[in-house]
């Protein structure tokens, strides 16, 4: 508040502090910090301006002018985003952040030792935040599921993708801000399972565009949910985070309950796959230069932009002849399940200090001796 008081008295304005904060404070502004995680990239050449070029970066070196595209292209991205989020969206349209929040150990029973020292199951919390004025704001999708049921493979995560799509299945136009995560946003199965999706029956959007952040500069509306859903857990008595359906109750219940939880089961996880063609991918851009990637009905292509700033897409033929756009069966007869072993120690160990309608979910948790992650 102070850095932006003094910036508004040296543009030659008049107003005392007090009078300016009220003013900002009637304008409903928070502050928050952009998140704890550090780009790697601005790190070492922090580190290589200091110990090469006396503090600043140099002109004509190959390290700096690398840098000075990645900076570039994170400033582009943010613009872009910040843009998204402040202009007034049509009805039709619906811009969303999508992020996987970080890992999270069930049962979560902070302060009990034995706990940190027994394998648990991770559960999974894909999150679709709306990203918009408050006027434009929609409620969270958090798609939800545990290991007992899937993993996080490239199917397993389009699956948590067909989810909250199909929520959103009257919606004509859909906007997905995400990172760079190839295992997560940025594959042939995903692109290739999207062009399938709008183009079936289950929705009648026209189009899904993939907005994705420079690496290293992600900060989302995402990771501000997660930050509600941490705090949400936080709050309950001792921290504790018994089962699934606890969790399923912080995810309900963080952030104002304005989240719509949709629980993955085993006939969600469908066995999407990748259709690309290995022979025509050498002709197109690399996967890490896309910065905009659209899926349309009516269309087997995709069409990409390699800056945000570029205003017209190209069309790229990128699928097999032989890939059918279909909606495929699902991709397991039965829950994935976890090993025997970890099932036991958890029912052994932990179970006799939960309360007894708490092992029930653990009792019940199918199993599998196979690693299918």
């Amino acid at each position: 508040m102070k850095l932006m008081y003094a910036d508004y008295i040296e543009k030659d304005n008049k107003c005392s502090y007090e009078s300016y904060r009220k003013a900002v404070k009637s304008l409903n502004i928070s502050f928050t910090k952009l998140g704890e995680e550090q780009c790697e990239s601005c790190l070492l050449q922090e580190q290589h301006v200091k110990a090469d070029h006396q503090e600043e970066a140099a002109i004509n070196c190959p390290q700096c002018e690398k840098w000075q595209i990645h900076k570039d292209s994170a400033t582009e991205s943010r613009l872009h985003y910040q843009s998204d989020a402040e202009r007034d969206l049509p009805e039709d349209t619906s811009t969303r952040s999508v992020d996987l929040q970080k890992v999270i150990m069930l049962p979560r029973m902070p302060g009990v030792k034995s706990a940190v020292f027994t394998r648990r199951i991770v559960a999974y919390h894909e999150t679709f935040a709306s990203v918009g004025k408050k006027t434009n704001k929609k409620n969270t999708i958090s798609v939800v599921w545990h290991e007992g049921i899937a993993g996080r493979s490239a199917a397993e995560i389009t699956s948590a993708y067909a989810a909250a799509l199909e929520k959103e299945g009257d919606i004509k136009h859909i906007v997905y801000w995400v990172d760079n995560c190839s295992s997560q946003n940025k594959n042939w199965c995903l692109f290739s399972s999207l062009v399938s999706i709008v183009n079936s029956q289950t929705i009648s959007t026209e189009d899904i565009t993939l907005m994705f952040f420079q690496p290293g500069h992600t900060f989302m509306s995402a990771d501000s949910f997660h930050h509600g859903v941490e705090q949400e857990m936080k709050s309950r008595p001792g921290g504790v985070v018994y089962d699934f359906d606890d969790f399923l109750s912080v995810v309900g219940n963080s952030n104002s309950k304005k989240v719509e939880v949709v629980e993955l089961k085993n006939e969600g996880i469908r066995d999407w796959t990748d259709g690309h063609s290995a022979v025509k991918s050498k002709r197109l851009p690399k996967l890490a230069d896309l910065k905009v990637v659209q899926l349309r009905r009516g269309s087997r292509s995709m069409f990409v932009k390699i800056s945000h700033e570029e205003e017209d897409f190209t069309e790229l033929d990128f699928l097999q002849k032989k890939f059918q756009l279909k909606i495929p069966t699902t991709l397991r007869p039965q829950d994935k399940g976890i090993e025997e072993a970890k099932k036991r120690d958890i029912l052994k160990k932990l179970g006799p200090l939960m309360p007894p309608n708490r092992r029930l979910f653990w009792s019940c948790l199918h199993v599998s001796n196979t690693d299918e992650e």
